[in-house]
Parts: C-alpha cells; structure tokens; sequence
C-alpha cells in the first residue's frame, strides 16, 4: 500500500541529506512473509483482515481519509485501477453464476404450456414466483435497484452490522427490524384521515407488495407517499429485467413470460407486437399463449363435468342457466362461404349450492320427486288476488323500512346523536341474509327486475318537463342541479338509480326539517346535537305525517294533487331504495317483500307486459309452488358476494352481465378468431383472463378496487332544493304546486286490476299459472286421453303407450306386453 501516505509524512525533498531506497529492504523479504506479518499485527489488534479493509475504506475519519488521498491521482491510481478491475472481475463472475431454481414449476421456474392449470395464476403463486426469481439472483437484483434508485440497504452495510454486534457494548441496543402492522378498516380508516392540528395526513404505513395484495378489493392501495410508490416501482423494474435476462440465458426460465404472454393476449396485444416482446425476452410466442389457454380449457371442462359428478346423491345437482351472446364476425375479404355473419349463440353458466345452506336443508324435498308433485299440485292450484296480499309480517317490515331510511337521512344530513340510550337503526332489520361467500359461477335472477321495474316506477313519476310549474320528479332533479329533458332509463341503469336516491332522500329531508319548522332555514354545513329520544321522536312523527297511509289518504282527500304525487312517489321510490340495498347486504327476504309490492304495481304500470307476468310467476312458485328447501336452493342463488365482503352483493345476473362484457371484450380485442376458439378458449377462461387484467394494476403498484360508491348530497344541492320545495308548498295538504296530473296510485289500481281479472277469469288467475306443468300433470293428460280414446278400434294405439319406457302406464305381467305387441 505505497500509496497511503501518512500524513505527516513531508512530501519536500531534503537535499541534504542522503535519501535511502525504501525498496532495498523489502525486495529481501518475500510477499508471502509480507502479508503473514501484516495479518499477524491485524490480529493481535482484534481486527480481521476484511474488516480492516472495510473499515479503513469507509472510515470518515479525517486521519484515515487522508491516508487515502492518492488513491485517485496519478500517483496511486495504477495500484486502484487493478483493485477495481479485479472487484469487476468478480461482480461478473457472480452474475453469471446467479440463475433462477432450475426445473419443473413449482420446483424451477419452467411451465410446460400443455401442463398449466389454473393454480399457476392465484395471487399467492405470482408472489412465490417472485420471491424466487430475486432469491435465485440477489447480486444483479440489488444493483439493479442501487442504479434505478431504490432505498434498499447494500449487503456491505448488512455486514458491517453483524460484525460491529459483537463489539458493541451490553447497553447499547441494536436497532430493531419495525414490520408495518396489520391493516384493518380502521387503521385504512385513519390512514386516510388527517390531523386537526397540522391538517396533514398522518404518516403513511410503509406498504409492500403482499400488503397490497392481501386487501385487495378493500381499498385502492396505492400509497400516498411518493417514496414508497417509487420504491414499488424500482423493485418491479428491477424484478422484471432479472426475470428477461433469465429467460435471455435459458429459455427454460419462462414462468414471467408465459404469463405476460396470456395477459397480453387479454389486453389485445396484437401479434406483431407480441413477437417483438417474445424476441426481447418480456413474453412468450403466441403459439405458446394459445396452447397454455387450450390446457386451461380442458381444466375448466373438467371441473365442470366434475361438478356434475353422482358421487354424491344427496347433494343436489348444479344449477344451469344460459346467457345470450351475439358476436358480428366481420370477413374483410369476402368469397364464396366466407362472408360476414351474426354469431347468436348462448353461453352456459352452472351455480352449486353452498355447503353451508345444504347443511339445513332436507334432502327428501331436493329430489326431481319432490319437484314433480309440487309441479303437479301447481296445475291444479287456484290463484286468487290474496295470494299476492301483504301478509302482516312484510307490512311491519315496509313501515320499519321507510323509518329506517327517514333515520339515515336525518342522521346523515340533520342531526348527530348525543347520546347511545336508545339505539337508532338505520338500516331494516334482516329477514334472510345471506353469508358472504365468493361465489362458483353464478346463474341469473335480480338485477334485470330491479332495472326495469324501477325504470317503470321512475317513469310513472316523472311528471311533464314541458311545463315549468310542474312538480314531477324531472322538478325534483332540477332542484338539485341535474338537468335532463328526458328522464335517464336502464340502459344507464347506475346513474337512473342515483337520481331516484337523490330525489328521495332529498325529499325526506325536507318533510323532516318541516316537522322541525326548520324548512325556511338553510341546512347548516355542520349537524346539530339531538338526543337519541328526540331524533327517535323525530322519525316517527316523520313517518305518521308524510308517509304513512292515513296521510296520502288525508292528501287524496284534500284535493291536493301536487303533496299527493310527492307522497306517492316517496313510497313507490322507497321500494326501489329498498330492494337496492336489500340487493347490496345479501338478503333476498327483504328483496322478496319489495317484489311481492312491485308483483302488484306491475298490473298498473304502463310498458311492462312481460314483467307483470313473470314477477308474480316467480313470486307464487318461491312463496306457494316450491317446497321450502328447494326455494330457499333458488333465493340463495338469487344474490352473490363477487369479491365475499359483506354488503357487497349484487344480483348474479348483473354478474353475468359484466362476464359477458368481458367474453365480448377479450375476443374483439384479440385478433382474428374463429367460434371453436370463442368457445374452447375464451369463454370458458373468463376468470382467469380478468384476473391477469387486474394483475397488471397490481404489478404497477396499485391494488384492483371493487369500489363501494356512495351516492352523497352536497349541502349546496339540498338547499336549492328546500327553497324550491318551500316554494311549491310540497309539504303542506293544500299545496299550491301545480301538477300536469294525478300520478296513479299503481298499488292500488295494481289490486282492482287483480280482483277484476279474478271476477273476468274462469278458474282463477290462470295468467300467472306456470308454464311447466310437470310430468305428472303430463301422466293425468295422457290418462284423460286413454279413458276419451276407443281402442278397439284403434288397437295400435295401446301398444304405443305400453311401450314407453318408465311408463307408470306400462303393464305390470311381462307377458301383456308380448300380446300387445302381437296386436299393434
């Protein structure tokens, strides 16, 4: 080490004096006695040769860094250069020796595309994919992420840490690893809240890629400190150029770029481009995307014929259910059979019970036996107008449903509870909820009767736009700050939904700050202080002056058109909020009493000639026809948890819906296709083509989010809206409003029609009969016509029936059939 000059070492030549060859002395002594006698003094220092190199190069002393000065000048900078080539040398060396596990997944980092399943894509194994990729290359992976500038540590200050452990004192305590806690709703909660102090938010928790993973479906997980969403970044960057030069060295590493490839085929990725990507190491061929999709099929088929599997008898067997699907196959260059067409085809869905319903059901009543006699005691069932009346149990619920929304309105925009002495609900009680469970493959049920009901409601109460002194509902939207000259149907059916909750709880909030006295005041931004007992008291007055029947029959009485039509929309859109939220908390009993109420209004509602005679159809064969085990199977299949949240569900055919969107989406954005592959390939991998979809948010640092949206009202909007209803005196029996007509009250006008089709019809209402007989009904036909039938004459007739097969008809003594058979 020539070149570490002491520091008082006098760099001046003296001429006087005669200067000696320092040299002379060590050419007599060899390298090797050299470097035991430096190593024997670094020894009995307590030092050890690395560690003297380490520390002396890190040292910040100013004594050491002098004594390391010429280590860049000319002077030195031979010896430094060798040093540095020789440190190159080796980091080289460790680079190529570094390779992800060798063999076969789950053991290396080779997927055979004819043996994939669908296991390879779970969340858990993308993370283990990439745990082992880093593990197998931790030199290259570390500077990969010191040169994109990721906060990580350098494996020399790792070492420096245990070393300098056993020389630190027992008082002194090292520095604990801190592991970012848990997250649950709260601490989600107040990640996001800010200080009343400051006004800042409160330091972010340091999130990694599991912790991302693990809530999915909760949150957005992108953090909002910059650095860590840098630090995410870095890590993928650094990750994704290890897993190319894997892939670069032995094509055999191809677990990332098989993936890639199958999610590049999900997001469109055209061929061309694909192929580049192949050639820089990011994806495999599309040959290979196509053959692992082919082997994900046949899983698929396999599972479903498994599903329908006899292994168990007293299970019963999965649901089936069929979605339309229509596809424009466009030919550009056309010839003789090779045009371009329409695809109508149909897409199949199957639903299994859930185990935990199956537990308390009986067997005995799951059976096609059971069916049949229900089916068969159904033909002969007379229909009546009081098999659609409300039962005493579904109008306490309707009156507890309408205070339970007067309370969230008041607690929401009016009023904080001082107190907890009496409990305020402001949701309905249950009546048959449902577990939240992430479901199989859904079949479908609720959503289209929500859609279109609601869209009949909403119509029927939306009023004349044309005149300005009308208070319809289009009014309603106005006062709000929502302008339309036609009312928004159910092609949008989210945002219909949204303006029938504005209006309604607009409205309600209004009749509360009546009854207060406070409806000339504008809404403070802030919520006044009640009492639980008051804020009770408050709804139920609430309830018996505006929606109640003694007050829309005191309206009707009065002659006020305009507060009776405001009152008649409050309960009608009441039912629609209602069954939306019945939908969201996964409880099909609070769903079926709102459509017991929409099976009656739909007999007075204009435009609704298939939902006026399906609904009650449905109704009666749940409530009447069905056994009770077998029509709880149908109501738990009604609703679904996608991601097993609670209050999260929504209607299977509205999942259905968004399937067929995705079918619709993956096949016109990949290229050229042909029906066997929209049928063998994609329709059957729809799950697992979304999940590689959603995949790429999440190796872009953000979380997939099934977000909850919350329909708010601004303070702004509700108090335009009470000067408009202050106005129009909608409160008040002898309003002034104008009104273009009375709204039909379709509840009532929905009874009148039933009982005067009951009084027109000859057995009842047979309108609503079902449509499946069921084959005993069948057997009784065939009966009827064996007993009107002369068969003497017609003596082949008689060995046609004996001979059907299973016949309870059939003859009994072998023999008869013989002589039959002579005879026909």
């Amino acid at each position: 080490m020539s070149d570490a000059i002491p520091p008082d070492t006098n760099l001046t030549p003296n001429t006087n004096e005669t200067i000696s060859d320092p040299h002379s002395d060590d050419e007599r002594i060899s390298m090797e006695e050299k470097l035991i006698s430096i190593c024997k003094f670094i020894g009995s220092t307590g030092l050890d040769p690395k560690r003297f190199i380490f520390d002396f190069m890190s040292s910040s002393s100013a004594d050491i860094a002098s004594r390391r000065r010429l280590y860049g000048t000319h002077t030195g900078w031979k010896s430094t250069e060798k040093m540095l080539k020789s440190v190159k040398k080796l980091a080289i060396d460790i680079v190529k020796h570094e390779e992800p596990p060798r063999g076969t997944y789950p053991g290396g980092l080779y997927i055979n595309s004819s043996k994939i399943d669908s296991s390879f894509f779970t969340d858990e194994e993308r993370v283990s994919r990439n745990q082992a990729l880093t593990d197998g290359m931790p030199f290259l992976y570390r500077l990969l992420q010191a040169k994109l500038g990721a906060n990580c540590e350098p494996d020399v200050i790792e070492y420096a840490k245990d070393h300098h452990k056993d020389l630190a004192s027992d008082d002194e305590e090292d520095e604990a690893e801190i592991t970012p806690p848990a997250l649950d709703a709260e601490a989600l909660q107040a990640l996001e809240s800010q200080t009343t102090e400051t006004g800042q938010g409160k330091e972010p928790f340091n999130l990694t890629e599991s912790d991302i993973n693990q809530y999915e479906g909760v949150f957005l997980a992108k953090s909002p400190n910059p650095a860590i969403r840098k630090r995410l970044r870095m890590e993928t960057m650094a990750r994704t150029i290890c897993a190319m030069v894997a892939f670069g060295v032995n094509r055999r590493n191809n677990a990332f770029q098989l993936s890639n490839s199958l999610v590049f085929i999900a997001s469109g990725v055209t061929e061309r481009v694909n192929r580049y990507l192949n050639y820089i190491g990011l994806t495999s061929s599309r040959k290979t995307a196509h053959l692992a999709l082919k082997t994900l099929g046949k899983e698929a088929e396999n599972c479903i014929i498994e599903r329908f599997s006899l292994d168990d008898p007293n299970s019963p067997a999965p649901l089936i259910c069929f979605d339309n699907l229509d596809f424009q196959q466009k030919v550009h260059m056309k010839s003789v059979g090779h045009q371009s067409t329409m695809f109508h085809g149909t897409w199949g869905f199957i639903h299994s019970t859930p185990s935990l319903i199956l537990r308390e059901l009986d067997p005995a009543e799951l059976t096609t036996e059971a069916l049949n006699k229900a089916l068969h005691e159904a033909s002969k069932l007379v229909i009546t107008p009081e098999t659609f009346a409300p039962t005493s149990a579904s109008v306490l619920h309707f009156e507890a449903t309408l205070k339970s929304q007067i309370t969230k309105v008041i607690l929401e925009y009016v009023a904080v509870a001082s107190d907890d002495r009496l409990k305020l609900e402001p949701n309905p009680p249950p009546v048959e909820p449902l577990d939240p469970i992430t479901p199989d493959i859904p079949i479908p049920g609720a959503a289209h009767t929500l859609w279109n009901m609601s869209q009949a409601i909403f119509l029927a109460h939306w009023g004349n736009e044309k005149l300005a002194s009308d208070t319809g509902a289009w009014r309603f939207l106005d006062a709000l700050g929502i302008k339309g000259d036609k009312p928004v149907t159910k092609k949008d059916f989210n945002l219909m939904l949204s303006h029938i909750e504005k209006i309604h709880e607009a409205t309600l909030v209004y009749f509360v700050l009546s009854v207060m006295n406070k409806a000339q005041e504008p809404l403070a931004q802030e919520r006044r202080c009640m009492s639980s007992e008051a804020i009770n008291h408050l709804v139920q007055k609430t309830f018996h002056c505006f929606c109640s029947g003694g007050a829309r029959r005191a309206a009707a009485a009065a002659g006020s058109v305009s507060h009776l039509n405001t009152l008649l929309h409050v309960r009608d859109f009441a039912t629609i909020l209602e069954a939306n939220r019945a939908m969201k908390a996964g409880d099909p009993g609070r769903l079926m009493y709102m459509w017991e109420r929409w099976a009656v209004m739909g007999q007075a509602l204009p435009n609704l000639p298939h939902y006026s005679r399906h609904l009650p159809k449905l109704i009666l064969m749940i409530k009447t026809v069905l056994p009770k085990c077998l029509a709880t199977v149908v109501k738990s299949s009604l609703l679904i948890s996608p991601t097993g949240r609670s209050d999260h569900f929504v209607a299977t055919d509205f999942f259905l819906e968004v399937q067929n969107y995705w079918l619709k989406y993956f096949y016109n954005h990949s290229g050229i296709g042909t029906n066997e592959r929209l049928k063998d390939v994609f329709s059957i991998n729809i799950p697992t083509l979304r999940f590689l979809m959603q995949s790429l948010k999440i190796e872009s640092g953000t979380n997939v989010t099934h977000q909850s949206h919350k329909n708010q009202l601004k303070n702004l909007d509700i108090n335009n809206f009470l000067r408009m209803a202050d106005a129009k005196y909608i409160a008040l029996v002898n309003s002034t409003a104008h009104a273009a007509a009375i709204t039909t009250d379709t509840y009532a006008s929905g009874i009148q029609t039933l009982k005067t089709q009951y009084r027109s019809g000859i057995q009842g209402l047979d309108c609503f009969r079902l449509t499946a007989p069921g084959i005993y009904q069948l057997y009784d036909e065939i009966q009827n016509s064996i007993s009107s039938m002369d068969l003497e004459s017609l003596p082949g007739q008689s060995g046609v029936l004996s001979d059907r097969s299973g016949s309870e008809f059939a003859p009994e003594n072998p023999e008869d059939e013989d002589v039959d058979a002579e005879m026909s």
